[in-house]
């Protein structure tokens, strides 16, 4: 098990580094997120609803299905750095910067083949982020020491979360100045730059030094943990309210198709785009908060806080239209995605009940696999069947009571006593 030999000046000088590639990093996402410029883009090639939930589905799919594969292939070991970096730039960015050839050259020419082709080039980014994204979190936590895990990913956060709001006020101006297909083209190769350029603040990173690190496990010991973590009753508990939360989330992918219609408040396409900035606004916000106080009371008080979040979220879409509603809607989406990666992720490191905690996040990452493909793809049928009112009226109830269950049922894992012993294979990771 690698040991913890990062100093304090290290860790500064982590936190610092990957503030840095993460604000790079939601600086070029934000000029192509599924949330506004996708959606947006598919509806301007002529895509129906259903295509437009797709693009949730893959994002979601894409992100969670192959982490198994990396459980199993890219177990914990040292000097993990540069095969990611690399991974990133050979590996990552080619499908992203092939969705601009698309867009630019068959955006006008052919628009159901550009639909086709760019939702085939987002499925391979997405697998490709899925694929690594285990071994990078597993990294990363690697860089701090649990006391201030919280406030290095509270940092983290909120350098994404203002990266993606700058981007999106750009990315309005170029949809607004340059004329289609090139303005679409052009934030994705800019995005393309940018994630190249967020790489390289990750090269100056110190990793732990190994102080007797552990055999790879075998295949069958991975299969061994997925079974040892769903064996523990709080985590099972926190799964079902994910579950819930989940189920009651596919309206948000519809947000800015919602707020460019009639009903709600008939915005450009480039007003929404650049209201996408509140997202990462209250991501940065909400994020930065959830971070500090979970440090101090345990991060299942951010997890409520993001629950809570999405449920306001589908109400202010549901009963007020026009720009504020929009802004407010988005800012409360970004509290439930700054939960997320803050809350969500420090609370699965610290309900891992046993020795690798890889196998911990893929496991579940993978029970919540199916319900985030599927409900996106879900709520597109009902919205093109019944439209977007219903849908969010109705999501709301899985939402509220996944919120529910996630107050009453879930223990924060800082206060449950898991007896583990020094040396066991059920010994949690740091």
């Amino acid at each position: 098990m690698a040991g913890r030999a990062v100093s304090i000046v290290d860790e500064k000088r982590n936190t610092a580094c990957n503030a840095l590639g993460e604000a790079a990093w939601g600086f070029g996402w934000g000029l192509g997120t599924p949330l506004t410029v996708l959606p947006l883009l598919v509806q301007r090639l002529g895509g129906s609803q259903v295509e437009i939930g797709l693009i949730a589905a893959i994002a979601a799919g894409g992100t969670l299905v192959p982490q198994i594969f990396s459980s199993l292939f890219l177990q914990r070991g040292v000097g993990r750095k540069w095969f990611l970096i690399i991974y990133h730039w050979a590996v990552m960015l080619p499908p992203w910067l092939g969705i601009a050839a698309v867009v630019f050259f068959l955006g006008s020419a052919n628009a159901p083949a550009a639909r086709g082709l760019l939702l085939l080039l987002f499925s391979v980014f997405m697998i490709t982020v899925g694929f690594i994204l285990p071994a990078w979190q597993d990294w990363v936590a690697d860089l701090f020491r649990p006391g201030i895990r919280g406030r290095a990913y509270a940092w983290s956060n909120l350098a994404t979360a203002l990266g993606g709001s700058c981007a999106a006020l750009v990315a309005g101006g170029i949809a607004a100045a340059i004329a289609f297909p090139a303005n679409y083209a052009v934030l994705f190769v800019a995005g393309t730059c940018m994630f190249a350029l967020s790489m390289a603040f990750f090269i100056p990173i110190r990793e732990p030094v190994s102080t007797g690190h552990s055999p790879a496990l075998s295949h069958g010991d991975v299969f061994r943990r997925f079974a040892l973590s769903l064996m523990d009753r709080n985590f099972r508990s926190y799964l079902v309210s994910r579950l819930l939360i989940t189920a009651g989330s596919g309206p948000i992918a519809f947000f800015a198709i919602r707020y460019k219609s009639a009903s709600g408040g008939g915005l450009s396409t480039e007003m929404v785009i650049a209201l996408g900035a509140a997202l990462t606004a209250g991501q940065a916000v909400a994020g930065f908060a959830m971070g500090h106080l979970g440090d101090r009371v345990g991060h299942k008080a951010g997890a409520v806080l993001g629950a809570a979040a999405q449920v306001a979220a589908l109400a202010v879409a549901l009963l007020v239209p026009g720009a504020w509603s929009c802004a407010a809607a988005f800012a409360l989406v970004g509290a439930g995605f700054a939960s997320a990666w803050v809350s969500h992720q420090n609370f699965l490191f610290e309900t891992c009940p046993h020795d690798c905690r890889m196998a911990h996040i893929t496991v579940s990452n993978l029970v919540l696999a199916p319900f985030t493909v599927v409900v996106p793809v879900a709520t597109g049928h009902l919205i093109a069947v019944y439209g977007i009112m219903p849908a969010l009226g109705l999501c709301l109830i899985p939402s509220v009571i996944g919120l529910l269950w996630l107050l009453v049922m879930v223990r924060d894992p800082r206060t449950v006593n898991v007896g583990r012993t020094l040396g066991s294979p059920l010994m949690p990771n740091p």
